[in-house]
């Protein structure tokens, strides 16, 4: 789409339509390139997925109705990413989630369930100035493997699940981090795994649909996209029988979005 351009007037950055705005199946009405429609992916979040072009389509802004470009990443990878055109960016990010504990044995037939995995931290920031650089790095937080169950024959002890790993995101010396859930306690009664924190700590947005579609819900610490939860805790291990509980299981890894604007 080389014949329509999007120039941020202050710093000169300058981007085609294609590096603005992400694929989709709507057309842009009242535009065509070599006589043929202009088709991206309609907005559903007016906050985060809006960008100013210019370019009006019945008096309005396209950006108003279109939705910005964006990448995903998930866990655990790390990289840099692309930022040479581009003036802001928004960072949707979840860390790694906890492990169960492993589960421990049932004296006496009394079968409970050992501690569950904490979820990662979760967080959007909206709008970060990258107007000077070049690549941000980033890295997806993996999920903590769930702790090996109690086995009283083997003389074998609970475990408790391992933490997962925080998604981070580097911009001009700031790290913006949701760090991985705590893993959950082995055996009863012990409580669940500490839930990731957020640097910085202010939680803005509390819920969002976003194109993919992608759920966020920062009260359930949650990204979904097509059925698959990111950043979510492992269930505790079970205690399966007197001698021996079941293995903890695995959290769910991090998740990275960042939507980028001329």
């Amino acid at each position: 789409m080389s014949s329509f351009k999007v120039t941020n007037t202050t710093n000169s950055r300058s981007n085609t339509l294609t590096n603005t705005f992400a694929p989709g199946n709507t057309v842009v009405t009242g535009y065509k390139q070599a006589g043929s429609n202009i088709i991206f992916a309609s907005l559903l979040d007016s906050t985060i997925e809006s960008t100013t072009t210019g370019y009006k389509s019945s008096g309005t802004d396209i950006g108003n109705s279109f939705c910005a470009i964006y990448n995903n990443h998930t866990g655990p990878s790390s990289g840099t990413i692309n930022v040479s055109n581009y003036s802001k960016c928004t960072i949707v990010m979840v860390g790694g989630g906890g492990g169960g504990g492993g589960g421990q044995g049932s004296p006496g037939f009394n079968p409970k369930t050992s501690g569950t995995g904490g979820d990662g931290g979760i967080t959007i920031i909206q709008r970060v100035d990258i107007s000077s650089l070049t690549t941000i790095p980033y890295s997806v937080g993996s999920a903590g493997n769930g702790g090996q169950g109690e086995n009283n024959f083997l003389q074998i002890a609970g475990n408790v699940g391992n933490s997962g790993n925080a998604t981070t995101v580097t911009i001009s010396g700031t790290t913006y981090s949701a760090n991985g859930g705590g893993g959950g306690p082995a055996g009863s009664g012990n409580g669940n795994g500490t839930d990731g924190t957020i640097s910085p700590a202010t939680q803005s947005v509390t819920t969002a649909t976003l194109n993919g579609p992608l759920t966020y819900n920062a009260t359930n610490r949650v990204i979904n996209i097509s059925s698959t939860n990111y950043g979510q805790g492992g269930a505790g291990g079970y205690s399966a029988n007197p001698i021996a509980g079941n293995d903890g299981s695995a959290g769910t890894n991090g998740y990275l979005r960042v939507y980028l604007y001329p």
